[in-house]
């Protein structure tokens, strides 16, 4: 890594306290630190899902709607970047 991108790389230092578990097809109860995480299977299973949920959103269906009802989701950034600045 060059200097100025570990200068925006606080976290850097503190990457080897904690080593998330791998996703290995299972997504339940899991926080998504890193992309090491995935499996190339098991971002094809999110890419489809997504395609999916697209599709029911674009024909209406009522029920894709009420599967987070009652749910909460966050996302947290702890690094600066221009993408996430960007996204939002």
């Amino acid at each position: 890594m060059s200097t100025e991108v570990n200068e925006l790389r606080q976290s850097e230092p503190y990457r080897h306290l904690y080593n998330p578990p791998a996703i290995d097809g299972d997504y339940t109860a899991k926080h998504i630190i890193t992309v090491e995480q995935f499996a190339h299977d098991d971002l094809q299973i999110i890419f489809n899902d997504a395609k999916t949920v697209r599709e029911r959103i674009a024909s209406k269906d009522q029920a894709i709607s009420r599967i987070c009802n009652g749910r909460i989701m966050a996302s947290l950034f702890y690094e600066a970047s221009t993408r996430t600045d960007m996204s939002f």
